[in-house]
């Protein structure tokens, strides 16, 4: 079976494509980095061999594709945002257009007067794989990052978490809601710790609408505590609380009966057991948690969590087993026993890790994550058996596949980041792939910020019609910002 492939990010054939892509907005240019929206109507990127240093790009009509820009008609591509009240920032163009009124607005391919599926023009008034709106959160030209979101498609609802930076340097708790159809912030909470390093890892959806995030604080003398804590839709917090056992609680689903799982570790990083607790819909510990044998050798945890209808839960993560770590995938039932298992070990010794997960609506599911530095991508069956040839693939760095989403069809897409470096230094650029459900590639897009910085896609979810991905991207002139954004399907 064929499966995810990478686009490389620095260059991209020269040969030119039929269906030419009108557009109107930068941000609909993300084909590569640095893309710009030129005057004529067509898609631009940097290239060095042009007098502009601009080039069209393969979507432009045949007659200029992967032509240089007329020096006179290249426009400035300065990255400016225009911050609104509160954080949230917009390119500063036009009002957003409506879809559905029945008039071609800028940015929209088509407008029927409906937002009707199977009618000749998308839902969206985009093309199919084209964005339909970005956002980005820039709170006073501080660190902002978005590692989670969770889509309650029946409130018109987007719910995001990750960190945001405080006045004196440290991270503080960051939960926000969105409108589904245009991507308007609705409400931030926040937490204020000062120096202390506070991050929201994850989060899931109620049925009440409730929504359950999960993460880690710090206390004053630097001890890690897990985090739980419920929110209702206006952003009011029903309750939270520190776990006892948990150190750090990095991923949280819904079972079937309104419990809450979460996983993470218990112990210092480093040298950790992975922690599994489920929880009572009022944040009541229900039983106890769920550890793995220590080994001093590495840091074993949970990172990712989602519900099996019907069976119970399934976990991906790392166990360090007589020293070597493995990436670990294992499925329990509702009473916490464990169905299967998979271990795949890292010969080189780095660390592998399941990050993100999700069920094929067609049976099975598939873990998205890194092994020895590179993409890892892992398909099973229901009863746990993998795929003979997992997806792996390393462009220096490290590469990581984030997470992965299925849509009703088996088509799927996978999120993460391409060049990265553990020390938080250089480039790296994030990437979202759309795939048939055999694995060949629908499209590929890069992602990257105005500034040069380490830019990262580390969550998707689906949404009618369309998919929401979240992550970060450093822009010129401000610290690394949360970034927001809907394709069509």
């Amino acid at each position: 079976m064929r499966l995810l492939g990478i686009l490389a990010v620095v260059a991209i054939s020269g040969c030119a494509l039929d269906d030419a892509f009108i557009c109107a907005q930068d941000e609909q240019c993300a084909l590569r980095s640095q893309g710009q929206c030129e005057a004529d109507g067509w898609c631009s990127y940097p290239a060095e061999r042009c007098e502009s240093g601009r080039v069209y790009g393969p979507y432009a009509p045949n007659s200029i594709a992967d032509a240089c820009v007329e020096p006179m008609a290249a426009t400035e591509d300065t990255g400016a945002e225009t911050t609104e009240p509160g954080g949230s920032s917009s390119t500063g163009s036009e009002p957003a257009a409506e879809c559905g009124n029945g008039v071609l607005e800028d940015g929209e391919s088509c407008d029927d007067g409906n937002n009707a599926p199977d009618d000749g023009c998308h839902p969206l008034c985009v093309e199919p794989y084209e964005p339909a709106w970005t956002q980005s959160y820039n709170a006073e030209d501080r660190d902002d990052r978005g590692f989670a979101l969770a889509v309650d498609a029946s409130a018109d609802a987007i719910y995001l978490c990750g960190f945001t930076s405080s006045e004196a340097g440290g991270r503080d708790l960051l939960v926000q809601r969105y409108g589904l159809t245009d991507g308007t912030r609705a409400w931030t909470w926040s937490s204020d710790t000062d120096a202390q390093t506070d991050t929201a890892e994850h989060l899931v959806v109620d049925d009440n609408g409730d929504v359950v995030v999960v993460g880690v604080v710090t206390n004053g003398a630097g001890t890690e505590r897990g985090w739980v804590a419920k929110f209702d839709p206006t952003g009011a917090l029903v309750w939270e609380q520190l776990d006892p056992v948990a150190s750090k609680i990095e991923g949280v689903a819904m079972a079937d009966d309104g419990r809450i799982v979460g996983v993470g570790r218990a112990g210092s990083q480093g040298g950790s057991m992975s922690w599994q607790q489920w929880y009572t819909p009022d944040g009541s510990r229900d039983g106890e948690p769920l550890l793995d044998a220590l080994d001093a050798a590495g840091d074993s945890r949970g990172v990712d969590v989602i519900t099996v209808p019907g069976v119970g839960v399934q976990v991906t993560g790392v166990i360090v087993d007589n020293g070597v770590p493995n990436l670990w995938t294992a499925r329990y039932d509702n009473l916490g026993a464990q169905l299967w298992e998979h271990l795949v070990p890292d010969p080189d010794g780095d660390v592998p890790r399941g990050v993100g997960q999700a069920l094929n609506p067609l049976g099975g599911s598939a873990i998205a994550g890194v092994r020895d530095t590179d993409i890892f991508v892992q398909f099973y069956d229901d009863t746990g058996a993998p795929a003979p040839e997992p997806f792996t693939q390393g462009a220096g760095g490290q590469d990581e596949a984030a997470d992965i989403a299925f849509l009703d069809d088996g088509r799927y897409v996978v999120v993460g980041f391409l060049g990265f470096n553990l020390q938080e230094t250089g480039t790296a650029d994030g990437w979202i792939r759309f795939n048939e459900p055999d694995g060949t590639e629908i499209r590929t897009y890069p992602v990257s910020g105005t500034g040069g910085g380490i830019d990262k896609v580390l969550a998707v979810d689906v949404a009618p019609h369309s998919v929401i991905v979240t992550g970060y991207v450093k822009n010129e002139g401000t610290d690394i910002d949360l970034w927001l954004r809907r394709y069509a399907i």
